[in-house]
């Protein structure tokens, strides 16, 4: 008897509650969407309202011009209880209709007579925007259990002198910026932190990458002195480091625990930037003095070329001088025991021409080997800097 394959459970599908009078329109609204979504109609703002708990709907597609409370006022009470995307498909096409659904709370608002890929886009868009938005809420929780968690465990001094321990393994500014952000982030704040150098600008925030809003925040405090605290933003500001936080607490006595101890930690994080930043700048110029180096000895090598190919003309041409001579000799009447001793005196000068060629070729060879050497060393026994 064979056993039956284990049957996998389909995760729910995401639900929709439709609002609408309207029989007509909540009709054409449910065959859109249920084949990829399960659809709740409510006729009312009341009955939306009592079904939203029992519903718990990921998308409310709700009608304007609703009887009794209208859409607007129904959209509001769903807001006082609930995050839900919100899309208005109503009749209306005017300005203040579309103004009045997003003061209420709705995310969208689409007028009908609607095209049905475009609605249906729309509400795959907006259930995955809420979707994720669940999902952050429920990380940011989770974040901030374990971050009173750590906090219980180990005191702020503990934190610090553990970041100062840590970032001695850090060997460049990306590095370094993570575990800032990371270390800040212990103590339960969000923050942007940017090291400036010769060579680079890094500004990082606690999210990942900073974006244009947070870079303009960040340049903006620079110039407003070492220690700047403005409403829930407190920023410190060093030689090439500064670090701006974004959620500063309103406790006092705690605002006070926290910008001694980012002073004393961005003090740490200071000398790690100026260590780095020199071992940046001595990688930069070492790159730039092996680059000359590789153009020096490539000029060596093509000098090499030239000499050997003046050396091998010379001789071309004292050949074909010899031989020049020795067809003349008829034209110059010579007997020969004069052809002779011609012949044997241009071939012991020309000898000597060419052991001097060769002599000096081999020398200027060994010379520019050695100075090319010098310039390009060995990579298997040279030493690496960084």
């Amino acid at each position: 008897m064979t056993t039956p394959p284990a049957q996998t459970c389909k995760p729910p599908r995401p639900s929709v509650l439709v609002v609408d009078d309207d029989q007509f329109a909540h009709t054409c609204l449910s065959r859109l969407l249920s084949s990829k979504y399960e659809v709740t109609v409510a006729e009312s703002g009341p009955e939306a309202l009592s079904l939203l708990g029992t519903a718990k709907p990921d998308l409310i597609l709700i009608e304007a011009d609703l009887p009794g409370i209208d859409g607007y006022e129904t959209c509001r009470r769903i807001r006082e209880q609930s995050n839900v995307p919100i899309i208005f498909v109503s009749g209306s096409d005017q300005v203040e209709a579309l103004l009045q659904a997003f003061d209420s709370g709705g995310d969208d608002y689409v007028t009908k007579p609607f095209n049905d890929r475009v609605l249906a886009r729309k509400v795959d868009l907006a259930i995955e925007v809420g979707t994720e938005r669940k999902r952050l809420l429920l990380e940011r929780a989770q974040e901030k259990a374990l971050t009173h968690t750590l906090l219980s465990a180990m005191g702020e001094s503990a934190m610090l002198l553990k970041f100062m321990k840590d970032i001695l393994k850090c060997n460049d500014f990306h590095s370094l910026t993570s575990k800032i952000t990371e270390t800040v982030a212990e103590f339960g704040l969000h923050c942007c932190v940017q090291i400036r150098h010769e060579f680079l600008t890094l500004t990082h925030a606690t999210r990942g990458e900073a974006t244009p809003m947070e870079i303009s925040v960040m340049n903006h405090v620079l110039k407003m002195g070492r220690i700047v605290q403005f409403k829930k933003r407190m920023a410190v500001n060093f030689d090439n480091l500064s670090i701006v936080i974004m959620n500063m607490p309103e406790d006092e006595e705690q605002c006070g625990r926290i910008r001694d101890n980012l002073v004393i930690l961005c003090d740490g994080a200071q000398a790690l930037v100026d260590y780095i930043g020199k071992q940046f700048s001595a990688l930069h110029e070492k790159e730039d003095i092996m680059g000359e180096s590789a153009k020096a000895h490539d000029c060596l090598v093509e000098l090499k070329e030239l000499q050997l190919n003046y050396q091998t003309s010379i001789q071309v041409l004292l050949h074909d001088f010899i031989n020049h001579v020795e067809t003349e000799y008829q034209a110059m009447d010579l007997v020969a025991d004069q052809e002779h001793r011609i012949s044997s005196l241009m071939g012991k000068i020309v000898g000597k021409m060419f052991d001097v060629f060769h002599e000096n070729g081999q020398e200027f060879s060994l010379k520019t080997d050695e100075i090319m050497a010098i310039l390009i060393p060995d990579r298997g026994n040279a030493v690496e800097l960084f």
